[in-house]
C-alpha cells in the first residue's frame, strides 16, 4: 500500500506496468507514492508544467514518477513547456533537462535541517535511513551545512486550507446537484472547504508568501543547492494514515510546505526497511527555478548507490 493520491501511479510504475506515470502533488501525491514504491517522483517549480486544460489549483503540480532521475528528465522534458493560455504558466525558455543531467557537483553545498527533521515523529528506520542519505551526499561530494529551516509547520498547514477551499469550489455546484454520486469520505473531505472564510485564504496566502521568500534567502544566503530531508517520516500507508495525525498532515508534513511556496522538489529511493521490506525515500529541495540542478543532483546520487534497483519481494 502507498500513501497519496497518485498511489495508484505509483504501484503501476513500481509493478512495471507502464515505463512512468504522471499525477498531480497538491501536498506530496507524487512524492509520496515515490517514496513509498522505490521510484523517482518530482513535483517541479510551480508553472513549469502548465495545467491548461485540467484546472486552475494554484499549487498543485502535474508531475512525473519514474524508475530512475533520466527518465524523470525525459519526461520533464517532454511536460515542461510554455502555455499563453495558462496565466500561471511560467514564460521562459526550459533548459533541456535530460541533455544536461551528467555535471559535476562537487562542492555543491547541501543544507540539513537537522531541528526540523528532528522535530517530526519520524520511524527510527527513516532516521537510519536519513543519516546514511546525508553520508552518501558526503561521499559523492557534497557540503553537508546545518541550517535552521523555520515555518514548516505554518506552511504547510496553510497549504491545506488552500488545497481545501480550491478543491470545494471546483466540486461545489455538483456537491450540491449530485451528492449521492460522491462517496462519504469524498463528501467530507470536499465539505472541509466550505466551512473556510476569505480571512482564512488570504491568511494562508500569506504564509505561503512568506515562507516563499525565507526560503528564497535562504538559498541565496547560505548559497544552497539544496535542502536534504526524509520524504516521509513514515514506512507504511497504515502507519501513515493514523487518524490523528493524518487528519493534520503529519504525513506530509516534508512535502506540503513546497506546494504553497512552489519549489521544486524530488523524492529518489535512498533505503529499504528490515521491518517491512518497503522502500524508503529521501527528498531533495532546491530553489525557485533550480530544477535542473536538483535533477542533476540526485542523478548523481543514483548513479553511485542500488536502491532504485532494488523492490520488495512480491
Amino acid at each position: 500500500m502507498s500513501v497519496g493520491s497518485s498511489s495508484g501511479s505509483g504501484g503501476a510504475a513500481s509493478a512495471g506496468m507502464c515505463s512512468a506515470a504522471i499525477g498531480t502533488d497538491g501536498g506530496g501525491s507524487i512524492r509520496l507514492p515515490g517514496g513509498a514504491h522505490g521510484l523517482v517522483g518530482m513535483k517541479p517549480t510551480h508553472g513549469i508544467v502548465s495545467r491548461h486544460g485540467m484546472d486552475h489549483n494554484s499549487h498543485s503540480e502535474i508531475s512525473p514518477l519514474t524508475r530512475t532521475v533520466a527518465d524523470t528528465a525525459l519526461m520533464l522534458d517532454a511536460m515542461a513547456t510554455y502555455i499563453p493560455e495558462d496565466d500561471m504558466s511560467w514564460p521562459e525558455v526550459r533548459p533541456r533537462y535530460l541533455k544536461n543531467i551528467d555535471t559535476d557537483i562537487s562542492g555543491w553545498r547541501i543544507g540539513v535541517p537537522r531541528t526540523f527533521v528532528e522535530s517530526a515523529p519520524n520511524e527510527p528506520e527513516v532516521v537510519h535511513a536519513y543519516e546514511q542519505f546525508l553520508r552518501d551526499l558526503e561521499s559523492i561530494g557534497c557540503e553537508l551545512v546545518d541550517i535552521d529551516l523555520r515555518g514548516m509547520a505554518e506552511a504547510r498547514m496553510a497549504n491545506f486550507i488552500v488545497l481545501n477551499a480550491e478543491t470545494y469550489q471546483r466540486h461545489a455546484s455538483t456537491l450540491k446537484s449530485r451528492w449521492h454520486e460522491y462517496g462519504p469520505i469524498t463528501r467530507v473531505y470536499l465539505l472541509q472547504g466550505a466551512f473556510l472564510s476569505a480571512e482564512d485564504m488570504l491568511n494562508a496566502a500569506t504564509v505561503g508568501r512568506s515562507v516563499r521568500t525565507y526560503l528564497s534567502m535562504l538559498f541565496r544566503d547560505e548559497n544552497l543547492k539544496a535542502i536534504a530531508t526524509p520524504t516521509s517520516p513514515f514506512i507504511t500507508a497504515e502507519r501513515s494514515r493514523r487518524p490523528g495525525e493524518h487528519a493534520r498532515g503529519i504525513n506530509a508534513c516534508y512535502t506540503a510546505p513546497t506546494n504553497i511556496t512552489g519549489n521544486p522538489s524530488v523524492s529518489i529511493p535512498a533505503g529499504m526497511s528490515d521491518s517491512t521490506g518497503l522502500p524508503i525515500g529521501m527528498m531533495l529541495t532546491g530553489d525557485q527555478h533550480e530544477d535542473l540542478a536538483l535533477l542533476q543532483l540526485a542523478h548523481t546520487y543514483e548513479a553511485a548507490t542500488e536502491w532504485h534497483t532494488l523492490h520488495p519481494d512480491i
